[in-house]
Formats: C-alpha cells, structure tokens, sequence
C-alpha cells in the first residue's frame, strides 16, 4: 500500500500503537496525580512553583512556622465557620491553636483544595500527593538563588509579626495568633476568644 506515492515501511507508527502509548502515559500520570484528576499539570516546574508560592503566602500570613504548615490537613480546617484548629502535637509549643481565617486565607485554601485533587495535605507533596511537603530545601535554596540574600523560611514569620507591630496589632493579640507563649501575668489573665483575634487579620491581606 502506497501513502503519497511512498512505500510504508516498519517505521510508520501504527495508530493502534500510539494510543496504547498515550493511554499508557495517562494512566502513569493518573497513579502520581490521582485518578479522579479532570487535568494534568503541564509541567512539574510549573507546578513547583505554584506549590512554593502558595506555601510562602501562608507563612507570610498567618506567620505559621513552616514545620506546622507543611503538615497541615483539610481535617482541621473549618471551612463554615472559617477556623483553622492545629492541634497540639503537631505545634512547637505543645498546645493547640485556633486560628481564625481571613478573607484571604480562605481564597488561598480553595484554591489548594482544587488543586490538591483529594490528598489529606493541605500542602501535599509534588511527587506524591499522599505524603506533605518536604523540609523544603530546595524551596530555601531556589529563593536564595533569584533573590541574593540569605533567606530561611522563619524571615516570613517575622514579616508577620514585624507588620503587626507597625498595623499596631496589640502585643497580646499578635502573641495569640503566631501561637507564642505569653509569660506574664497579665497575659495570663487576659482571655481572647476567636472574634478578638479575627479582628485584626483583613489588616494583614
């Protein structure tokens, strides 16, 4: 059989075989992106890249420590009553924290519930979305690459609090929302529920 005046020869490609290539190649991006994914990332960078992003947001506001955030599920967040609930083990201190959700905190956990295609992690892994984020080396080092300076992810937990004091955030209040220790006795006195926290946070958006 001719094909433009060509003869076919064994290097044509059957289409039978190119399908079972490309149905293969979807069902290996379905085993690392979820079965039940709609789209695909079109490149891993890219996808990298967003999931540093995202993550830097987050311990810029609320000032989370990075150890605590990467290992955030869905299962403690509130998505009606817009709380976050951190529990004990997981935080430094060894106590939990309430932290209520902004405007902003909110927008940015849908979008990582869209993207995050049923993975238990608020900041799932890139290569396997059943396991958290890393210790996020490589996120440090690629920051400290484009930006000249020596960059820890703490610096964005200092943002935070250094912003709050300039939004003059009362000292109490800023003390509660980063989940530090208050050691006085008047703020061990003082008693701030959720709203009184929730006050100030639009400040920080």
């Amino acid at each position: 059989m001719s094909y433009h005046g060509h003869q076919s020869t064994s290097c044509h490609k059957s289409p039978l075989r190119l399908q079972s290539k490309l149905k293969q190649r979807l069902a290996s991006l379905a085993t690392i992106y979820g079965a039940d994914s709609h789209h695909f990332p079109r490149k891993k960078k890219e996808e990298k890249k967003m999931s540093m992003r995202h993550t830097g947001r987050w311990i810029c506001n609320p000032g989370m420590r990075f150890g605590e955030t990467r290992k955030l599920k869905w299962s403690y967040v509130d998505f009606e009553n817009k709380i976050l609930t951190v529990p004990r083990e997981l935080t430094k201190c060894d106590r939990e924290h309430r932290l209520p959700l902004s405007d902003f905190l909110m927008g940015l956990l849908k979008r990582r519930y869209v993207y995050g295609n049923n993975s238990e992690w608020v900041f799932q892994s890139v290569r396997n979305k059943n396991k958290c984020l890393s210790e996020g080396i490589g996120i440090v080092r690629r920051v400290r690459a484009k930006s000249g300076i020596k960059f820890t992810m703490h610096d964005l937990r200092r943002t935070f609090l250094t912003m709050g004091e300039k939004l003059e955030v009362p000292s109490y209040v800023l003390k509660k929302l980063v989940n530090h220790s208050v050691n006085d006795i008047t703020g061990q006195y003082l008693i701030l529920d959720i709203e009184r926290l929730r006050g100030p946070c639009p400040e920080f958006s």
